[in-house]
């Protein structure tokens, strides 16, 4: 099934998230999720916090169900 889903479309790569791409993928959630979402600007923004956000995002990632895009040029995980 992943294989079906993987692939390029002009200059992004789809993927299913794996313990490889997992530090680029906390990258991007650091960047545009933990800091903008709603709740945690409520609850706060901390270390401790990201830490927490972080296990839980490797948790569902490890279900092998984490599907991503990434940039070819810059490798990053973009917001869009």
């Amino acid at each position: 099934m992943a294989a079906a889903l993987e692939g390029q479309w002009k200059n992004f790569v789809f993927r299913i998230a794996d313990s490889d791409t997992y530090p680029v993928i906390l990258e991007h959630l650091h960047r545009n999720v933990y800091e903008d979402e709603l709740l945690n600007k409520l609850a706060g923004n901390s270390e401790t916090k990201a830490n927490e956000l972080d296990h839980l995002a490797i948790e569902y990632m490890e279900e092998g169900l984490s599907f991503f895009a990434q940039d070819t040029v810059s490798k990053k995980v973009n917001k869009y």
